[in-house]
């Protein structure tokens, strides 16, 4: 995994700064605490270490809503008033040495299926939790 991650991992994203370790956002504690494994240059990261999903015999790698596309969201919409500047999501699969990562826009719009005004989403999102803590 050392190897792929210095080429595929660390090559990409090795002149993206600011770079924050496990940033913790506005909203965190609302939902018993949550913080992300790296926001580089604006993109958050989330590390996958897991082996995919089994077919047949064979792994493949697979990435689901619940599996982390969720979960990135979730991080997105926690940082409430956009301190960390977000402007994109990325997953780094490390067993396959696999980076994926999106515009945040077309990210955010694709899973809604609609265009979304994150700042909109981040107010409603807030309210929600608010709500729900009283």
């Amino acid at each position: 995994m050392a190897k792929l991650a210095a080429e595929n991992f660390y090559k990409p994203l090795r002149n993206l700064e600011p770079v924050v370790i496990g940033p913790v956002f506005e909203g965190s504690r609302l939902v018993g605490g949550a913080d992300a494994d790296l926001i580089c240059g604006g993109m958050l990261i989330e590390l996958k270490t897991n082996r995919g999903d089994k077919n047949g015999n064979e792994r493949r790698l697979y990435l689901g809503r619940t599996d982390g596309l969720d979960q990135l969201i979730g991080y997105v919409l926690l940082d409430f008033h956009d301190e960390h500047r977000m402007n994109a999501v990325a997953v780094y699969a490390a067993r396959w040495g696999r980076l994926a990562r999106w515009p945040l826009t077309d990210f955010m719009n694709t899973l809604a299926g609609r265009t979304v005004n994150l700042a909109d989403e981040r107010s409603t999102f807030s309210t929600l939790l608010e709500r729900l803590e009283q």
